[in-house]
């Protein structure tokens, strides 16, 4: 993400955040339910829309080679350690098939199908070639 990107995303989130505490706090300053409900009514929306901006930057999130050589960002905090041992593995290995991952790392072939399921829809990963010759890469 770029930087002015990342700039107008946290601007975006202060005034949010700023926003749900102001409107709760005006709201109990008015004399009547209704219209306090109204603004508890704004800071929920204010609310969901910080967590829009959490979730746009965590999906966003660009990886950098770690110290270890794994991949590290918020998203692969949020693997299980299977998950983040094939992801390990991948990128380590580039072009690694399947039948290698499975032999290595002693993994079920349904449990491994799975882990490269939730891999590429996270778009952690990519299998290249075909499915003889093909293997997977880290992206």
């Amino acid at each position: 993400m770029p930087w002015f990107e990342k700039r107008g995303i946290c601007d975006q989130l202060q005034r949010a955040v700023v926003s749900i505490s102001s409107n709760i706090a005006e709201g109990a300053a008015k004399p009547s339910d209704i219209e306090f409900a109204h603004f508890l009514d704004t800071a929920l929306g204010s609310a969901f829309e910080v967590e829009t901006q959490f979730m746009t930057v965590i999906y966003s999130m660009e990886y950098e080679e770690g110290e270890n050589g794994i991949l590290s960002g918020i998203l692969n905090s949020t693997l299980n350690s299977k998950q983040k041992d094939v992801l390990a593995f991948i990128t380590t290995t580039p072009g690694v098939q399947a039948q290698e991952i499975i032999e290595r790392l002693s993994i079920p072939r349904d449990t491994l199908n799975k882990i490269l399921k939730v891999l590429t829809d996270r778009d952690l990963i990519a299998r290249r070639g075909s499915k003889k010759t093909g293997g997977y890469y880290a992206k």
